[in-house]
């Protein structure tokens, strides 16, 4: 019996190391779920505030229809989207066609793009002072009868 009870204290004290064992993983586990919960607190002092086309969007969307003709001998319906590079000093810069139509409307395209009047540039506010940026814009240019 002696060989019994032995036996029982070495499970019991297994036992006991395993569950101080488990006990501490939990804490652990718990402490790190509890500092994945807290979100860190952000505070923005830079503003952002995009390039404009004089007149709003919906004097670009005039200048485009006023300014882009159908390519000579063509009347497809089809859509071109170009990108281009909005200065600091709110000139059109790097246009490009991101997704072609065909070769005559693609060159219609850029030209109205390239040709536009100067934007009123973006800036970003930061600490109180204006610091002009150069902004990208990818825009489509829809062509329907």
């Amino acid at each position: 019996m002696a060989c019994l009870c032995g036996n029982i204290r070495i499970y019991n004290s297994m036992r006991n190391r395993i569950c101080l064992a488990v006990f501490i993983l939990l804490s652990f586990g718990l402490k790190a779920q509890h500092q994945i919960k807290q979100k860190p607190k952000v505070y923005f002092d830079d503003t952002e505030i995009y390039p404009k086309f004089p007149g709003g969007i919906g004097a670009f969307n005039q200048y485009i229809e006023q300014n882009l003709g159908w390519p000579e001998g063509k009347k497809s319906p089809g859509k071109v989207i170009v990108s281009f590079v909005i200065e600091k000093n709110g000139s059109v810069s790097h246009a490009r066609i991101v997704k072609p139509f065909s070769a005559e409307y693609d060159v219609a395209v850029l030209k109205v793009i390239k040709n536009s009047p100067k934007w009123i540039p973006g800036f970003i506010v930061k600490s109180g002072s204006k610091m002009p940026i150069r902004k990208q814009f990818s825009v489509p240019i829809v062509f329907s009868n």
